[in-house]
C-alpha cells in the first residue's frame, strides 16, 4: 500500500530535471528547472507494507500528478537511501582492493561504487534489484547516487566550522545523522528509530566519542519534524545547540510550497547535488 504525504506543484517544461529518492520506507519525487535551478514540483509518497516495488510503482504513477508526464526518455537521477552503505576512504577503495570493499560493505548484489567530493571517499552502497529493475525499465537513462553521496558533497562544500557539528535530516520512520568536526566529515549514519530519543541517544554518544561536551555541540535539524513533534521536544530536552535548516525562498517556482514549513524540504532539495 502507498499513501501520498505531500504534493506541490507548478507545472510542467521541457527543461525540468527529475529527482527520485527511493527507500523502503518513502519514495520522493521532485522537478528541478535545468536553467534557473528552481524546485517546481514535489511529491513525498510513504509504503505501507510493501512487497512487491512494481506493484507499488504502478499505484504511484497513478497517483502522482506528474510522474507519468516526465519524459521516460530522458536523463533521471536516482538517489538510494538505504542502510547498506559505506564510506570507505580513496586509499583503501583501490580497483585492485577489492578484498577491503567486500570486508567493510558484506553485501549481496548490485554493489556500485560512487565517488564523493568529501576527503575523497567512495561509498559503496547495495540496491534493492525489484526496485532497481523496476526503474530502469520504466526510465531509459538513469544516474545511480547514494544519499550518503549527496550529504557528504553538500557538507564537504559548506564553510568549515569549529567544533563539532551535527546535521539531523528527519524523515517518514528513519534519520540521517551526520557528524563534522573542525570542517572534516566524521561519519554519516542511518537511525532507523524506534523511540523519539534514538537520536538523541546517538548524538550524545558522539560526543562522547569526540570528547565534546553537549552543551558546546551544535545539531542542524531539518525534515519531517515538527516543533510540537515528541522527535523535536526530545531533542531541545537534551541539545541546548539546536538550528532549524532552511533554503532560501526565491529557489521555489510556485508560491505554494510556502504552505509547509521550509524544512520540509531541505533534507531532499539541498542534499541533492
Amino acid at each position: 500500500m502507498i499513501q501520498k504525504l505531500l504534493g506541490t506543484y507548478s507545472g510542467e517544461n521541457q527543461h525540468q530535471k527529475l529527482y527520485l529518492e527511493v527507500s523502503k520506507e518513502q519514495f520522493a519525487c521532485w522537478t528541478v528547472d535545468e536553467h534557473d535551478g528552481k524546485f517546481q514540483n514535489f511529491e513525498l509518497f510513504q509504503f505501507k507494507n510493501a512487497e512487491d516495488f512494481t506493484i507499488e510503482f504502478k499505484n504511484l504513477l497513478a497517483q502522482s500528478q506528474f510522474l507519468q508526464k516526465y519524459d521516460a526518455n530522458k536523463k533521471v537521477i536516482v538517489i538510494w537511501d538505504n542502510e547498506n552503505a559505506q564510506l570507505i576512504p580513496a586509499e583503501f577503495a583501490l580497483e585492485d582492493q577489492a578484498w577491503v570493499q567486500n570486508l567493510v560493505t558484506p553485501f549481496d548484489a548490485n554493489l556500485r561504487q560512487m565517488s564523493a567530493t568529501t576527503d575523497d571517499y567512495s561509498i559503496n552502497f547495495e540496491m534493492d534489484k525489484s526496485a532497481l529493475d523496476t526503474l530502469s525499465t520504466h526510465f531509459k537513462e538513469i544516474k545511480h547516487r547514494h544519499k550518503f553521496d549527496c550529504i557528504s558533497k553538500v557538507l564537504s562544500k559548506s564553510v568549515a566550522k569549529s567544533g563539532l557539528n551535527f546535521h539531523l535530516l528527519y524523515f517518514t520512520e528513519h534519520c540521517i545523522l551526520s557528524a563534522v568536526k573542525d570542517g572534516k566529515l566524521q561519519f554519516i549514519k542511518r537511525i532507523q528509530y524506534q523511540s523519539p530519543l534514538d537520536p538523541v541517544y546517538f548524538i550524545l554518544n558522539a560526543c562522547e566519542q569526540f570528547d565534546t561536551k553537549i552543551e558546546d555541540a551544535q545539531v542542524n535539524v531539518a525534515g519531517l519534524i515538527t516543533y510540537e513533534s515528541p522527535l523535536y521536544q526530545s531533542l531541545i530536552k537534551y541539545v541546548p545547540k539546536i538550528d532549524v535548516e532552511e533554503v532560501t525562498k526565491n529557489i521555489f517556482d510556485a508560491a505554494q510550497f510556502t504552505e509547509q514549513p521550509e524544512h520540509y524540504y531541505v533534507p531532499f532539495l539541498k542534499y541533492s547535488i
